[in-house]
């Protein structure tokens, strides 16, 4: 094919899928550059935006978020702190291991911008890299976590 009948062809097949959530923000372009690059070579591997900060930040040892570990707790279905990291935002706001995250309120999304109404979010049936995505975000802006406190012993 010529390089404007493939033009032609791919602004036909996208005209068609129509405005799709889980194509915005160049998911389309993404998909098709990962096909095209596995169709080519198997052992080329492409990375969107998202994975390469994904990457970046654990191959540099920087986050940006609240400072605490967390894991999935089936049990008790949310998510459990498994340590605050010290003097972390979460660590100075008297979060605990054990304690457990039921609901996360956004103030901004994932850019910055200041939401109209915050976006509260169970963390019921969630998943772990889920959560995680929507507690980190741009430095210095405001997530808040509610959690309910482990029943602790006192002596």
């Amino acid at each position: 094919m010529k390089r404007a009948q493939l033009s032609d062809l791919l602004t036909e097949s996208r005209e068609r899928l129509g405005k799709r959530e889980d194509l915005e923000n160049n998911k389309d372009v993404d998909t098709a550059l990962r096909t095209a690059l596995y169709n080519l070579d198997p052992y080329t591997t492409y990375f969107d935006e998202e994975q390469v900060k994904a990457m970046d930040s654990q191959l540099l040892g920087r986050f940006n978020g609240i400072g605490i570990q967390i894991r999935r707790d089936m049990g008790r279905d949310g998510l459990l702190v498994v340590t605050p990291i010290r003097n972390s935002p979460a660590y100075k706001a008297g979060v605990k291991a054990g304690d457990l995250i039921t609901e996360i309120t956004l103030y901004v999304d994932k850019y910055g911008k200041p939401l109209e109404t915050p976006e509260v979010i169970s963390t019921k049936g969630m998943k772990t890299d889920e959560a995680v995505r929507k507690i980190l975000g741009v430095p210095r802006t405001k997530v808040k976590c509610r959690s309910r406190a482990k029943a602790r012993k006192s002596r």
